[in-house]
């Protein structure tokens, strides 16, 4: 028995409409990663027709059943090489003539093992596709499971793979290297899920991008990447992924992602927003204006009055508001706390002193402690200050993707997040819940961030520092509330107590 799994990534330049060609090179390119020894073969999103299609018409001559002799080319590659094979397509639905951008991921025996329709599909001419799906395959090795491309910036898609067990999560993508850099995202999916994460882009030139200087990346659950150092040239990128006793070694990874999880706390997820025109009035919102958003952070050497003197220092403005980390809490108690908010004018927040929980305290009104229980009904606490609307929470907490939806669908212009010390996987998880549509102002015990929304499809602004930094941002709230969601999820699933 093997203590390795070889995955094999087809990187690869593909002719944008050529299925022919484009078919005679994967399974030329396929022989020769099993060749290699591949175990799994990945190729990339929609390698048989190339990628941007603007029109039903224009896909029709490209998109292909389950049973078309150019799909079932790869069911007999897979056979005769004795390997898994993840092909990304057009797919026609013979049934209903509706077309899919889908992956299907065929088995050693031929067959298809499991199939999935991408839920964010491409507007001018596929479907979506479901929220449950067939789409996960029982291996030697573990269950594998297939997404595709721009599923995965919607953290919700990969943590419903996640809940039902997936240890290796193959995508094949299409993503171009300009804006938002894919492998942030997919090593932060990998690490907040606890699972290898394998994603096959391509190069070469599709219909509109230029795909040259894209990557391929395979992550494992603690987000380092098995392919690195690697160029953007076409390859076949190889990969070995430890097992043990023959079996991937995610799984205690990634219950123990898993397990910390409170869903009594993530109900709003299930908001339906994006046919809100006005979420101001609809939500409650305070009026927008501007807040002074800061977060600090500390060093072992620091002393109380260290850190009164640095809230002290705070620049003066209308609408402030500190997040510190949990060591504050440990220098300055509540009576102090307060007493300093009421000299500043500033609201702060900080972890709550031997409790898993967060308090607010603020100029005019006396210190809030708020402890959100595992397996409890309690939600989030959520409150307005001046222009904006605030959620507070615990790093821990706020690792899960879940509860960083659920405040943005509550209206939250912030996340103020309280943390002790994190490790550097933790923080890169942190830094990426800004997608979910707000700020981020995070507080730690080794450094603090702000992280603010992406605009379009960049990453946003990202302000970080280590130590007994600080940051600060002079947020406008009223630039960011009007936002969209991946509202097909399986909320049933993401909600269940016992997933």
């Amino acid at each position: 028995m093997s203590d390795l799994l070889n995955v094999a990534l087809v990187h690869c330049s593909l002719t944008h409409g050529d299925l022919a060609g484009n078919q005679a090179l994967l399974l030329e390119l396929g022989r020769k990663a099993a060749g290699l020894g591949a175990d799994i073969i990945v190729n990339t999103e929609m390698g048989l027709s190339g990628y941007g299609f603007d029109s039903r018409a224009e896909i029709a001559p490209l998109a292909q059943t389950l049973e078309s002799p150019v799909v079932r080319s790869f069911g007999e590659l897979s056979a005769a090489c004795g390997v898994y094979l993840a092909l990304g397509l057009a797919n026609r639905d013979p049934e209903s003539d509706i077309y899919y951008n889908a992956a299907i991921l065929f088995g050693p025996d031929g067959r298809p093992q499991a199939m999935h329709r991408k839920i964010t599909a491409e507007s001018k001419w596929a479907c979506p596709g479901e929220p449950r799906q067939n789409d996960i395959a029982v291996t030697p090795w573990g269950a594998v499971g297939l997404l595709i491309c721009s599923e995965t910036y919607f953290s919700l898609i990969p943590r419903a793979m996640a809940l039902k067990g997936v240890d290796l999560l193959l995508t094949p993508a299409n993503w171009p290297p300009s804006g938002l850099d894919p492998a942030n995202l997919w090593r932060a999916r990998a690490i907040e899920n606890g699972m290898y994460l394998a994603a096959c882009n391509r190069a070469g030139q599709d219909k509109r991008m230029n795909m040259d200087k894209a990557r391929s990346h395979l992550f494992d659950p603690q987000g380092n990447d098995l392919l690195r150092p690697v160029d953007s040239e076409p390859r076949i990128l190889m990969a070995q992924l430890p097992l043990r006793g023959g079996r991937l070694d995610a799984t205690d990874q990634r219950r123990a992602r898993l397990n910390t999880r409170k869903p009594g706390s993530y109900h709003y997820i299930y908001s339906q927003l994006n046919r809100i025109k006005e979420p101001g009035p609809y939500l409650g919102l305070p009026e927008p204006g501007l807040m002074d958003v800061h977060t600090l952070g500390l060093d072992r050497n620091q002393k109380s009055a260290d850190l009164v003197a640095r809230l002290a220092a705070l620049p003066d403005a209308p609408n402030r508001l500190a997040v510190l980390p949990a060591a504050a809490g440990r220098l300055l108690g509540p009576s102090e706390m307060a007493e300093a908010a009421r000299r500043l004018g500033a609201h702060l927040v900080c972890h709550a002193a031997r409790q898993e929980g967060v308090m607010l305290f603020s100029p005019d009104q006396e210190p809030r402690t708020w402890v959100v229980a595992a397996g409890g009904p309690t939600e989030p606490p959520v409150v307005d200050l001046g222009p904006a609307r605030v959620g507070l929470c615990i790093a821990t907490d706020f690792l899960h993707p879940e509860l960083a939806l659920a405040l943005a669908k509550r209206g939250c212009d912030v996340a103020a997040v309280s943390g002790a010390e994190l490790a550097s996987a933790e923080l890169h998880v942190l830094s990426m819940r800004n997608l979910e549509r707000l700020t981020v102002a995070l507080a730690h015990d080794n450094g603090c961030l702000i992280s603010s929304p992406p605009e379009g499809h960049q990453r946003g602004a990202l302000l970080e520092t280590q130590g007994a930094g600080a940051c600060h941002l002079a947020l406008d709230t009223s630039l960011g509330r009007h936002k969209t969601y991946e509202e097909r999820l399986d909320y049933q699933l993401l909600l269940d107590q016992n997933a």
